[in-house]
C-alpha cells in the first residue's frame, strides 16, 4: 500500500501547467500571477495561489471528461487541458510508474492495456523503451496489450500469470523476451518479430491456450539448437508443447541464416501445419520426426535439402511445398507418410533417394515442375527398389500440349499446369475424328518458292553458274529466267517432287494409320488434335493436316526457300 501512495504521490508530481494563469486583482494593486499549488487528479481538486502576494487563487476541477478537453483515449494515460479566462493548465493521469524510459509498476485495473511511446517524468517527456520484470505479474484483469512500437525489452515474468491475457501485438522493435515471459497466459496466437536476438527459457509455458505461433528461431542466438519445448518448459524435451498448438511458423532471423538441429521438432505431436521461411538455411535430421498431426509444410527460398529422417513417420501429412531451389531429397525423407498421396517436385531437383518416400502407401502422383526428359536426367538410386516406379509423373507445361508432343509422349498426356485460381490442373487435348476409317490416295504434289529462292537462281543463272538445276536421268528442268514461267517451272518441280509421295496411301482404323507404298506397308500409331494427323517413322515425328474444304489431307515440307506439299484424296 505504501508503494502505490508513493507512487501516485510521484504521478501527481509529474502533472504539470502547461500555462500560467494572468489576473487583474483588487485593492492592493498587485498584479497576481497565478500558479498551482496542487495539481488537480481523480480523487480531487487542484488549487491556485499568486506567486507574487501568496494568495489563495481558485479552484482546478478534478480531472473528468468534462471541466477538461482531453486528449487520447487510454484510460491509463490521458493528458487534461483545463482552460480559464483564455489560459490554459495540463494535468497527466497516469497508471504507469515510468523511470527513464522503464515501466517498473501499473497501477491501474484496465483489462485492455495500452503502454504509452511517451509519458512525463520529472525531467520531461521520455520514450517508453523496456517493461520490467514481473510488472503485469499475475493481473488477472488483463485481456490484451498494446505495446508501443519503441519497446526492445520484455523483462523475465512480465506477463506471468496473466490467465485471461489472450492477445499481444509484439511490435518490430522488439529484441528480447525474458524467461517466463507471457508464461500461464491465455494467449491464443503469437507473432515474435524476426529482430529478436534472445528468446527466454519457459517465455511461454503454460500457455495451454496456444494455436500459432510464429517465431525466427528458439533460444539466444540464430539457432534451433535446443527442442522446441524449450520456449514451453523444457529444453530436452518436446512433451510440454501444448497440445492447443496447431500451426508453428519459423521466419528465421534477420540478422543471419538459422539453422535447424537434430529433432528440433520430433514428437510435436498436436502440429498440423509448418511454415518456413526464407531465412532458415537448412533442417537437421529427424527436425519433424514422428509428427504425427503435422498436415502441411512448406519451405522457403534458402532450404535446398533435406537430412535423413527429416518427417519421418509424419504419417498424417499431405502437401509439401518446396521452393523453386530445392536440389535433393535424401533418404527416408518422408519415409512412413502414409497419406502423402502426391508431391510437387522443383525441376532444380537434381537428386531423390529412392528411400525418400519408402512405405508412402497412398503416393500416387508426382507433379514435376520441368519435362519428362530433364525428369530423366534425374539421379534415383534404389529408384524400382522402393516402388517409385508405379508412381504416376506429370510434367509440367506452361502452355498446352500439342498432338505432336502426345505422340512423343507414347500417346500420354501426363501433363499439367496452374490454372488462373493456381490449382493444379492436368492438361486435356482436342482430339478430332476427322480421318478414323477414312483411306487417303496421293493426288498431286505443289510447289511454292520463295522470291529468295528465284532471286538465287537467277543471280547464278546471270554469272553462267547453273547448266541445269537437276537432272533425274529422266527429266532435265533447265532454269527459265522471267516471271512468265515461274508457274511452268513450279509445276515441274511439282512433277519431280511427286516421285516422294505418288505411291503413297494411308489408311486410318482403330488409332493405327497404315501407310502403303509399291515395297511395302507399316503401321503405327497416330493422334489427330485440331485437324492435325502425327504418327512417328522411325524416330521422325510426321504429320498430315486435314483439309476441310475438299476432305483431303496434306503434309508439307517447309524450308526457307520453298514448300513442297503433297496432297492426298479420299479413296472413294
Amino acid at each position: 500500500m505504501k508503494k502505490k501512495f508513493l507512487s501516485f504521490i510521484f504521478a501527481i508530481c509529474l502533472c504539470v501547467p502547461f500555462a500560467f494563469l494572468l489576473t487583474a486583482c483588487g485593492g492592493d494593486g498587485c498584479q497576481h500571477e497565478w500558479y498551482i499549488t496542487r495539481q488537480p487528479s481523480i480523487q480531487e481538486t487542484g488549487a491556485t495561489a499568486c506567486s507574487k502576494c501568496g494568495q489563495d487563487g481558485f479552484d482546478l476541477p478534478k480531472l473528468n471528461d468534462t471541466d477538461y478537453e482531453v486528449e487520447g483515449t487510454n484510460p491509463d494515460y490521458k493528458i487534461y487541458k483545463y482552460t480559464k479566462d483564455g489560459k490554459t493548465y495540463e494535468a497527466v493521469h497516469n497508471n504507469f510508474e515510468v523511470v527513464e524510459g522503464v515501466v517498473q509498476d501499473y497501477f491501474g485495473s484496465s483489462a485492455n492495456i495500452v503502454i504509452p511511446k511517451k509519458v512525463l517524468e520529472f525531467k520531461g517527456e521520455t520514450i517508453v523503451t523496456t517493461i520490467n520484470g514481473e510488472v503485469f505479474k499475475d493481473n488477472t484483469n488483463i485481456t490484451s496489450v498494446t505495446l508501443p512500437e519503441s519497446i526492445s525489452h520484455i523483462g523475465n515474468s512480465a506477463f506471468s500469470g496473466c490467465t485471461n491475457l489472450a492477445s499481444i501485438s509484439l511490435p518490430d522493435g522488439v529484441r528480447h523476451i525474458g524467461n517466463y515471459a507471457f508464461a500461464d497466459t491465455a494467449l491464443t496466437s503469437v507473432v515474435v518479430p524476426s529482430g529478436i536476438t534472445t528468446i527466454g527459457a519457459s517465455s511461454f509455458e503454460g500457455c495451454n491456450s496456444l494455436q500459432e505461433i510464429t517465431i525466427p528461431f528458439i533460444g539466444t542466438s540464430n539457432s534451433m539448437q535446443s527442442q522446441f519445448g524449450t520456449i514451453f518448459g523444457d529444453a530436452n524435451s518436446n512433451s510440454v508443447v501444448p497440445s492447443s498448438l496447431k500451426k508453428v511458423t519459423i521466419t528465421g532471423s534477420d540478422s543471419e541464416k538459422t539453422v535447424f538441429h537434430w529433432s528440433a521438432f520430433e514428437d510435436c505431436a498436436s502440429i498440423e501445419e509448418v511454415i518456413i521461411g526464407d531465412n532458415v538455411s537448412s533442417l537437421g535430421n529427424r527436425a519433424f520426426y514422428n509428427c504425427t498431426s503435422l498436415k502441411k509444410i512448406v519451405l522457403g527460398s534458402s532450404i535446398t535439402s533435406f537430412s535423413w529422417n527429416t518427417f519421418y513417420n509424419c504419417t498424417s501429412i499431405e502437401e509439401v511445398v518446396l521452393s523453386s531451389s530445392f536440389v535433393e531429397i535424401t533418404g527416408s525423407a518422408f519415409a512412413n507418410c502414409q497419406n502423402l498421396t502426391e508431391i510437387i517436385i522443383p525441376q532444380s531437383v537434381t537428386f531423390i533417394h529412392g528411400s525418400a518416400f519408402e512405405n508412402c502407401t497412398s503416393l500416387e502422383n508426382i507433379y514435376y515442375m520441368g519435362n519428362k526428359a530433364q525428369w530423366n536426367e534425374i539421379d534415383i538410386p534404389d529408384y524400382a527398389e522402393y516402388g517409385l516406379q508405379n508412381i504416376d509423373v506429370y510434367y509440367y507445361s506452361e502452355t498446352q500440349p500439342t498432338g505432336l508432343e502426345y505422340i512423343n509422349n507414347d500417346c500420354q498426356l501426363n501433363m499439367w499446369h496452374y490454372n488462373e485460381n493456381n490449382e493444379k490442373v492436368l492438361w486435356t487435348i482436342n482430339e478430332t475424328n476427322n480421318v478414323d476409317n477414312k483411306t487417303f490416295v496421293y493426288a498431286v504434289s505443289q510447289v511454292d518458292l520463295s522470291d529468295e529462292y528465284w532471286y538465287m537462281l537467277e543471280q547464278a543463272e546471270a554469272q553462267g553458274m547453273l547448266g541445269m538445276l537437276f537432272d533425274n536421268d529422266t527429266e532435265q528442268i533447265e532454269m527459265v529466267t522471267g516471271s512468265a514461267n515461274k508457274a511452268e517451272y513450279e509445276g515441274k518441280l511439282a512433277i519431280y517432287y511427286a516421285s516422294y509421295g505418288s505411291s503413297l496411301s494411308v489408311a486410318f482404323v482403330d488409332g493405327k494409320v497404315t501407310l502403303q507404298t509399291s515395297q511395302g506397308s507399316v503401321q503405327l500409331d497416330y493422334v489427330e488434335v485440331d485437324g492435325e494427323v502425327y504418327y512417328i517413322v522411325a524416330n521422325n515425328p510426321k504429320a498430315f493436316i486435314y483439309d476441310a474444304t475438299d476432305g483431303g489431307i496434306y503434309e508439307e515440307l517447309v524450308s526457307e526457300y520453298f514448300t513442297i506439299r503433297h496432297i492426298y484424296t479420299l479413296d472413294n
